[in-house]
């Protein structure tokens, strides 16, 4: 699928930065740190590794993440 950053925005803000925010080793506030561990945070997610203690993401939101990732991070 075509996805821009706004979704992944939506989905790092909804599952995310409440644990891995700006105070963070691993900050997954901003693009570029979503970009810099793409293939990492695909795997955790998909493994249901993340987020810790769940709600886990769905198919359809890891299919997102691909899809934004094969599309050039747009």
């Amino acid at each position: 699928p075509n996805v821009e950053w706004a979704e992944i925005a939506g989905l790092s803000e909804e599952h995310c930065i409440a644990c891995l925010g700006g105070a963070t080793l691993t900050d997954l506030t901003t693009k570029s740190g979503w970009e810099q561990r793409i293939d990492e945070i695909i795997a955790q997610v998909s493994n249901q590794e993340m987020p810790l203690g769940g709600p886990y993401l769905s198919d359809e939101e890891i299919t997102l993440i691909r899809g934004w990732k094969n599309g050039g991070f747009q």
